[in-house]
């Protein structure tokens, strides 16, 4: 796992994360598992907002694979998320 600090993480479980672990590419960008192991690194697994309550705010999340860059960037658009 990456240093990003993934609160998304802490909401999926254990079933979930496990899925996640099973793909073998990066979601977003879809650099492999193998190709990340050469260059000593691994896939990340993160929250991606599978939809929302709009009268309570509550948010559900999928569990997906993601590479340390787009990991990254899951959380700065997570950061400029906002309700309109």
């Amino acid at each position: 796992m990456s240093k990003v600090k993934c609160d998304l993480l802490g909401r999926l479980t254990q079933e979930e994360l496990d899925s996640a672990i099973d793909f073998v590419e990066c979601f977003h960008c879809g650099v492999t598992a193998m190709e990340l192991m050469r260059v000593g690194a691994a896939l990340d697994v993160c929250g991606d907002e599978f939809c929302s309550d709009i009268c309570s705010g509550e948010r559900v999340f999928t569990a997906i694979a993601l590479c340390r860059s787009c990991h990254c960037k899951n959380h700065q658009e997570e950061k400029n998320y906002r309700f309109s």
